[in-house]
């Protein structure tokens, strides 16, 4: 996660990431870590999940492969229509646009 990003609450929805400072078209805000896992490894950990009150977090990465997410700030970015992060390959979140929709 960039120094630059930290959570805070949202006008949206909960809480979301939020950048402290100016973020240049292209800069990786977000780089993924995890496990890279099957279809049948992340049901399974999904159901473990369930059965625990747990919480697994996951961006595919493959048709039969999934990343599974570090415990990462990054669970906090909000969808929208119109991102202002968007992915850079299957591990990377890069700005798109600048806040005030400049591109």
């Amino acid at each position: 996660m960039s120094a630059r990003v930290v959570v805070a609450e949202s006008s949206i929805e909960g809480r979301g990431l939020f950048a402290t400072t100016d973020v240049d078209i292209g800069d990786v805000v977000v780089h993924f870590g995890g496990n890279v896992v099957t279809d049948d490894e992340l049901h399974r950990l999904l159901a473990q999940a369930v059965s625990t009150d747990g919480y697994v977090d996951s961006s595919g990465v493959s048709a039969d492969e999934h990343l599974v997410l570090d415990d990462s700030l990054a669970r906090f970015g909000n969808h929208s229509c119109d991102p202002t992060v968007w992915l850079d390959g299957s591990f990377s979140l890069v700005a798109r646009r600048t806040p005030d929709g400049r591109r």
